[in-house]
C-alpha cells in the first residue's frame, strides 16, 4: 500500500512479486486477494497494539478509512476537535430530551446511586432515575434512565458527595420531586445523605431516613 495526497492506493502483486492489474482481473480474484493472509497481515500490522488505533487523528486509522472508503478524501475525515463539537451538541440535544421526560414523569422520581473507581483511581458517581411515565397509548409504564455519570474529584467525604448529588438534581430540575434514594451500605453513603437532607431542607424539601440490611433508603 502507498499513500498519496488523496485516498490510499493499493499496489497488487502475485505470489511471485509480479504486478497484478486489479482493473483487468475478475472480481472474484480481487476479492480473494483482499481476503488473503498477506492482505490481512498488512492491514492488521498497520494498526498499533493500543487504543490509539481508534483515535480519529491516528494516521493508521485514517489510512484504513481512506482505503475502505474509496470515494473519501483526507478533507472528508473529521478531526478530534470537530468530533468533540458534534458529541457536545448531540449531548445537549439528548440532555434536553431527558429533562423534558423527567418533567413529564407521573408522580415522584426515585434514585439509585453508586460510586465507581477506574483503574487510574478516578472516581465517578452514577445516578439512575426510576419513575412512571405515560406511553403514547396512555398506558403508564415503569421507566429507568441513567441521568448522570459524573467525575468526582478530590475527597469522597459525605459532604462532598452530597454537593455533587444535589447539584445534579438541580441541573435536572427535579430536586423537589424525590421519591426514594437507595444506596449501598458504605460508610460515606450515610453521611452523604445526611448532608443531602440538610442541603434540601434549605431548599424546602425534607427527607427521612430508613435503614435496612441492604442499605439505606431515604424518602
Amino acid at each position: 500500500m502507498r499513500r498519496g495526497n488523496g485516498p490510499l492506493h493499493l499496489e497488487c502483486r502475485d505470489e511471485h512479486g509480479n504486478d497484478v492489474d486489479k482493473e483487468s482481473q475478475p472480481f472474484v480474484v480481487w476479492g480473494q486477494y483482499l481476503r488473503s493472509p498477506t492482505m490481512q497481515s498488512t492491514l492488521v500490522s498497520s494498526l498499533p497494539r493500543s487504543w490509539r488505533a481508534v483515535a480519529i487523528d491516528s494516521p493508521e486509522l485514517r489510512d484504513l478509512l481512506l482505503y475502505v472508503g474509496t470515494q473519501l478524501d483526507e478533507d472528508d475525515l473529521p478531526h478530534r476537535t470537530k468530533l468533540t463539537q458534534l458529541i457536545y451538541e448531540r449531548f445537549q440535544v439528548e440532555f434536553k430530551k431527558l429533562i423534558e421526560e423527567l418533567k413529564n414523569a407521573a408522580g415522584r422520581i426515585s434514585f439509585t446511586s453508586d460510586l465507581w473507581t477506574d483503574q487510574n483511581r478516578r472516581s465517578y458517581m452514577a445516578i439512575t432515575a426510576h419513575f412512571m411515565s405515560f406511553g403514547t397509548n396512555g398506558q403508564v409504564t415503569m421507566t429507568t434512565r441513567l441521568v448522570a455519570f459524573r467525575y468526582v474529584p478530590g475527597s469522597h467525604s459525605g459532604q462532598d458527595l452530597a454537593k455533587v448529588f444535589v447539584a445534579i438534581l438541580k441541573e435536572l430540575g427535579i430536586f423537589n420531586r424525590i421519591g426514594m434514594v437507595t444506596l449501598d451500605n458504605a460508610s460515606n453513603c450515610g453521611s452523604m445523605m445526611e448532608f443531602v437532607a440538610l442541603l434540601l431542607r434549605d431548599m424546602g424539601v425534607y427527607l427521612t431516613r430508613k435503614a435496612t440490611e441492604f442499605g439505606m433508603f431515604f424518602a
